[in-house]
């Protein structure tokens, strides 16, 4: 299985343009553009992805949504309240376990995904000290039973490498 994990794009801050809550904050003008290049830049590496789940906090699903069209994935992007929380790894991993799709993507947030990365990675509950970008990807890879410690980390790329593969 190969499992993309992708940090939402730039957001509005709260108070702006009439945002009221973190719930509800969109992606900013700028954090649209730079999460479409990204999004067009992986599309160039075909990457095996068949579902898109994501975070239900407005940003992540307007990440996904962007990334679902880029990626040409047929169906729509599914909204899964564990992944809002750093309090909530363990029962995604456990997700992770139950599927049997050969490629997913998880839209989220920090530090949940970095402790989502250092769980699958090390199979320790530390947090892995890692830069992991506003719309930045990490690619990790199991070749076998999806166990904490077992995941093989191929990449973890800030969005600026994905920008200047996207030719825009």
């Amino acid at each position: 299985m190969q499992l993309y994990l992708v940090r939402h794009g730039v957001a509005r801050d709260i108070s702006e343009s009439g945002v009221l809550n973190d719930v509800d904050r969109p992606l900013s003008p700028y954090g649209e553009k730079c999460t479409r290049q990204v999004a067009a830049g992986l599309a160039r590496l075909s990457p095996q992805v068949s579902r898109i789940i994501s975070s239900p906090l407005l940003r992540a699903m307007q990440t996904a949504e962007i990334f679902a069209q880029a990626l040409a994935i047929d169906g729509a992007v599914e909204s899964c309240d564990a992944l809002a929380s750093e309090q909530h790894v363990e029962e995604v991993i456990q997700w992770i376990k139950e599927q049997s799709d050969g490629g997913l993507m998880l839209v989220g947030h920090m530090p949940a995904l970095a402790l989502m990365v250092s769980r699958l990675v090390c199979g320790s509950n530390e947090l892995a000290s890692l830069h992991f970008e506003k719309a930045g990807l990490c690619r990790l890879s199991f070749d076998g039973s999806i166990l904490p410690g077992t995941a093989m980390m191929k990449w973890l790329m800030p969005p600026s490498v994905f920008r200047a593969l996207s030719g825009e």
